[in-house]
């Protein structure tokens, strides 16, 4: 078996696996991330699952992305807002 067939093969089993997608986790996680954030289209009814994934997404990041934001469809009530700024995630609604 001579060098080319054996950088064929690698080549094959690259294919399978997935350079590019490999090529772009290992750009993706080394770029800037300082102007980035993580966005949540909260609907009505929703639980906060969404909310506390992107938190921990941005702690991942090891202090490189903005906090979350929270996309809001209408203005929430006063109590609903207290509860939404706690989390730490600023907050943008729709003006309508």
């Amino acid at each position: 078996m001579g060098f080319l067939e054996i950088m064929e093969i690698v080549v094959c089993i690259f294919a399978v696996y997935g350079v590019y997608a490999l090529v772009c986790r290992l750009l993706g996680h080394g770029c800037y991330k300082g102007d980035l954030s993580v966005a949540i289209h909260k609907t009505e009814g929703e639980t906060g699952d969404a909310i506390h994934r992107a938190i921990i997404l941005t702690e991942a990041q090891n202090g490189k992305m903005r906090s979350p934001v929270i996309l809001l469809e209408k203005t929430p009530s006063a109590e609903e807002e207290k509860a939404l700024r706690e989390c730490g995630c600023r907050l943008y609604s729709r003006i309508s």
